[in-house]
């Protein structure tokens, strides 16, 4: 497995990580689209077969979900190109919290609030903001945090290839010449 294809070096010395977030994609973001319907629901399979819009309701969380993991991958490596994570870890951490976690749920909740105008159901009534508000919050942490581990896992990969690669650099060097003395005189020979 070669760490270096994993990550390259930029212009302004911070790293780009290619993130391997297949088990968000296939697991967490659709099991949070069903969460989403299954928890605002009182009664799921009795909603399933008796209301008009819960397909739509399935439709639209599946919608949000991937259109908010899809903001936090592209906010994430917008922010990787701009602050480097190893020397402005707060800063990083309060432009991560702003624009990969705030701008999604406020995306989201906007959505969310234009669509229940639009089957005309009052806020009052739906359960945007007493379940729904603090599923999202959950939802964007994980999400949030996996990308986070991830760049401090693969930074630490890159780093200890790169000191084992750099050792063995300066080891083959030494052996590459050798230093001879011969009474007083000294003499270099390359080594083949």
């Amino acid at each position: 497995y070669d760490y270096f294809s994993q990550l390259s070096k930029m212009e302004n010395n911070t790293i780009e990580i290619k993130y391997q977030d297949k088990i968000l994609w296939y697991l967490l973001y659709p099991f949070m689209s069903i969460a989403f319907v299954y928890i605002g629901s009182d009664n799921f399979l009795n909603r399933f077969t008796k209301e008009p819009y819960f397909l739509l309701d399935i439709l639209l969380s599946f919608f949000l979900v991937f259109l908010s993991g899809w903001l936090i991958l592209k906010i994430t490596k917008w922010l990787d190109k701009k602050y480097d994570w190893r020397f402005g870890l707060r800063k990083r951490n309060l432009q991560q919290l702003l624009w990969a976690g705030l701008l999604p749920l406020v995306c989201s909740m906007m959505l969310e609030v234009a669509y229940l105008y639009i089957v005309k159901l009052p806020i009052s009534k739906s359960s945007i903001l007493n379940l729904e508000l603090p599923l999202a919050i959950l939802f964007l942490g994980l999400a949030n945090t996996f990308y986070v581990v991830q760049y401090y896992l693969k930074y630490k990969e890159l780093e200890i290839s790169d000191s084992s690669s750099n050792s063995l650099q300066s080891n083959q060097m030494l052996v590459e010449q050798i230093t001879v003395l011969s009474g007083s005189t000294e003499r270099k020979l390359e080594l083949e």
